[in-house]
């Protein structure tokens, strides 16, 4: 009889620990990501993990594993190694419980050595049975990367020729007589001050008329990055780095400016690697995004992309182009426009820099 019991005791349990194992993580939602999309090489970020337990029942174990391939850096010095945590070369696992309706959250530290697009590995979800025998897994669905934007080039000669374009172009901008030009006239509604009022065309009209001023238009530049170039992969990197510092500066100097490039885009489906007219922190990131996605491989020669820059814009904006060789010399697209923009255009050529 005595048998009979276990016998039954043993199945119920196997039942309940078959039923455990199916559903552990029928209540838990899994997500990761990186704390920064866009980052400079060797600059720390943070790959955040996120559990979440929705279920009514509390869990007793949990745990995740990442492995990260060589190329990105994993910080280990910065983990707080307990017995939850292992660290066997690159495999990152951390073992926990979870309280029902509450979230856990594991942050790795991790960099990256050199420009570029990272696609970021799937971590992997255990679950556990309520005897600590067998495990249930499944792997994180998100789709994760990280862009590498290029360093900035530290060269002095550089600093100096764009400074004096800069400079010299702006200056040119602002040669009118008045700052405020006059576009028009409309009825006066009572709300305009009274010295906008031109007598003359009130004269003309028999009613009050003032004037419509439109302030002189604010500088504004092209920056075109070309990578259709037969010069090796050190010149074609080294002109990443000067097409971020040159849009460092325009940053720095308040002038409103376009980014093109004719370098295909690594990762992304519309290859477009180009961010329109502005300013500021997510203008610049944007940039830095077509940077770091950028190949050696091109989606257009440059003779058509200056071709394009120069249909979008008017005669007077300043252009920047940077290329990794003297490849422009030899176009003849580029020389006409060169002759049509005059002082407006400054070549940056990488090689000259080397």
């Amino acid at each position: 009889m005595m048998i009979f019991f276990v016998l039954i005791l043993i199945v119920l349990i196997l039942a309940v620990q078959r039923r455990v194992v199916q559903n552990s993580l029928n209540d838990i939602k899994e997500n990761y990501w990186p704390e920064e999309k866009v980052v400079n090489p060797e600059e720390r970020t943070d790959i955040i993990l996120s559990i979440s337990n929705f279920g009514k029942k509390d869990l007793s174990f949990v745990k995740t594993e990442i492995y990260f391939p060589r190329q990105i850096q994993v910080e280990t010095q910065e983990l707080k190694v307990t017995r939850d945590i292992e660290l066997g070369g690159r495999k990152i696992a951390h073992t926990a419980s979870i309280r029902r309706r509450s979230e856990l959250r594991f942050r790795i530290p991790v960099s990256f050595p050199d420009r570029g697009r990272y696609v970021l590995p799937h971590p992997i979800l255990f679950g556990g049975d309520f005897l600590g025998i067998t495990e249930t897994r499944r792997e994180f669905s998100q789709y994760r990367e990280v862009v590498v934007a290029p360093p900035e080039c530290r060269i002095s000669e550089l600093t100096r020729i764009l400074g004096s374009f800069l400079g010299d172009y702006s200056v040119r901008r602002f040669l009118f007589e008045d700052p405020i030009l006059t576009i028009g006239y409309h009825e006066y509604t009572g709300c305009e001050p009274m010295r906008q009022i031109d007598w003359k065309q009130s004269a003309k009209s028999g009613c009050w008329m003032v004037k419509e001023y439109d302030h002189t238009v604010e500088p504004a530049v092209a920056v075109l990055l070309n990578m259709d170039s037969p010069e090796g992969e050190e010149e074609k990197e080294l002109s990443f780095s000067i097409a971020r510092s040159v849009c460092s500066v325009l940053e720095k100097s308040r002038i409103k400016y376009e980014f093109c490039t004719n370098a295909e885009q690594a990762g992304k489906i519309q290859t477009a690697g180009s961010v329109g007219d502005g300013l500021g922190q997510y203008h610049f990131l944007r940039v830095l995004e077509c940077l770091g996605r950028g190949m050696s491989t091109v989606r257009m020669s440059c003779d058509c992309l200056l071709k394009q820059i120069f249909a979008e814009n008017e005669n007077e904006r300043g252009l920047i182009v940077i290329t990794p060789g003297n490849e422009l010399e030899e176009s003849q697209v580029f020389l006409h426009y060169r002759a049509v923009l005059g002082q407006n255009i400054l070549v940056l050529c990488a090689k000259q820099f080397l």
